[in-house]
């Protein structure tokens, strides 16, 4: 109760804290929307008031291109609704349909990624904006390749080393009906620790579609397979979801997540105990999250799941996890210099397996890695985020950190949770973006530094006479 206790007075204090000085960049507007009388502003307004998320060098979303990959718990949300573009457009589909119109129609449809739709509000269009916003489109339609190479250092419960090498190149192309159809293939090399000096080499064949048909729905299918050199033997692997957005403030994602588990060797990829291949554990996870947009710049998300993983020679094991979390974005300022947003969420994740399989012994008592899967687990953080650009030198950054208590029982533990994850962009030019990443985590009994390095190349022509 204590801990529990501690954890709301901290979710209260983080939630209610504004500083004055940052209030100066909070400057309330009025609404630009009204059924009656809709005062909008210009298409200039408009376009330098996105213009930090949609320029022409447009920086690459780095939660989507150079994010590591990372255990289930998330540093901090970024999934959130935190847009207006679904009033926006009912208000808009009220009104005359004239060139201006037509145009935020068509800038609300990008932003929701939306491409075919806002490429058809522009029909007719001749204003330069709306050249603009064309070029914007054609470069984003593209074919994008995305090569990739990260490496990470794993240690679990101070006893077990996983070392991983990833080369990867992921194909994808946007498509009519607002689909973005992917392909993608990965090499990884997975290295033990001393326990057992082995080493494995896995291909990864994924392929898939992410789509938004409708204000209202967006969905992501994928499916894939990796083929392990040794051991034998292959692992079908999904990460698909369907998302209901019900307005600009709520939205709901259902989803099912199937991977092997990277946290030791016997885990991801198995290995002889006692001449019996054993481990290569497959996680099997069905989770729903709803994220809610609050006022005042606040917002939350909860997250549940049931999960079952299976693995060759280990018992079947069931767990549940949940994480409730609140945040608010204390400072967004697209033309500053250096920092253009900042947020921090408090966050509580909890988790229960059926089986704690954290060690695996042979018969001579000799110790081989499992997977973190207490009876009971529970961790409180405080998440912060920051992203800043210096765009004379076409550069994007921003830095995740997180810091609090966890708390395992069989085995039993309560030690500090933290880690942080710095990355940056650079827009070569109009068609190369590279970005780099590097994390280290120290969570539930999970110590990861990852470093991830990756150039998004678009293979389109430079603008054209329209």
């Amino acid at each position: 109760m204590k801990v529990l206790r501690g954890f709301f007075i901290l979710l209260l204090i983080c939630l209610t804290l504004n500083p004055s000085p940052a209030n100066a960049f909070f400057k309330k507007k009025p609404k630009n929307l009204d059924n009656k009388n809709l005062e909008i502003e210009t298409d200039q307004e408009k376009l330098i008031k996105k213009d930090f998320y949609n320029d022409t060098n447009a920086y690459e979303k780095l939660a989507d291109v150079n994010r590591p990959p990372e255990p289930p718990f998330i540093l901090i949300n970024s999934d959130h609704p935190n847009n207006e573009e679904i009033s926006t457009l009912n208000a808009l589909n009220q009104m005359p349909q004239d060139d201006k119109t037509k145009f935020l129609k068509a800038q609300a449809y990008y932003d929701m990624h939306m491409w075919s739709d806002s490429k058809k509000a522009l029909k007719g269009v001749t204003t330069k904006e709306a050249d603009k916003l064309r070029y914007k489109i054609r470069r984003d339609d593209a074919i994008r390749i995305k090569p990739e190479y990260s490496f990470y250092l794993q240690r679990l419960a101070d006893e077990f080393k996983l070392d991983g090498h990833r080369f990867g190149i992921n194909v994808s192309k946007n498509t009519e009906n607002n689909k973005n159809v992917f392909m993608e293939y990965n090499v990884i090399v997975y290295s033990s620790g001393s326990k057992i000096h082995a080493n494995n080499v896995v291909h990864e064949f994924k392929g898939g579609v992410k789509a938004r048909p409708s204000e209202k729905w967006e969905y992501r299918s994928d499916l894939g397979v990796k083929a392990f050199e040794y051991g034998n033997g292959a692992m079908i692997i999904s990460d698909s979801w369907i998302k209901h957005y019900f307005n600009d403030k709520f939205n709901l994602k259902a989803g099912y997540r199937r991977n092997n588990v990277e946290q030791s060797y016997i885990s991801a990829v198995g290995a002889p105990i006692d001449g019996i291949f054993t481990g290569r554990a497959c996680d099997n996870k069905f989770y729903i999250e709803a994220n809610e947009n609050l006022p005042h710049k606040f917002y939350s998300y909860q997250m549940g799941s049931f999960g079952v993983i299976y693995a060759q020679n280990l018992p079947t094991n069931e767990y549940f996890e949940g994480r409730i979390g609140a945040g608010k974005l204390l400072y967004n300022n697209p033309r500053n210099k250096w920092i253009n947003t900042f947020s921090a969420d408090v966050v509580s994740y909890n988790s229960s397996y059926q089986y704690n399989l954290l060690k695996i012994y042979s018969s001579k008592g000799s110790l081989f890695g499992g997977y973190f899967s207490p009876a009971y687990f529970n961790a409180n953080t405080l998440n912060l985020k920051a992203e800043g650009n210096i765009k004379k030198l076409h550069l994007k950054y921003g830095v995740l950190a997180f810091g609090g208590i966890q708390t395992a029982i069989t085995p039993d533990h309560t030690t500090p949770a933290w880690g942080f994850s710095p990355y940056i962009a650079y827009d070569l030019n109009d068609n190369v973006c590279i970005n780099a990443a590097y994390s280290h985590i120290d969570y539930a009994s999970v110590q990861r530094d990852i470093l991830t390095i990756n150039a998004v190349i678009r293979l389109y022509k430079k603008r054209t006479k329209s």
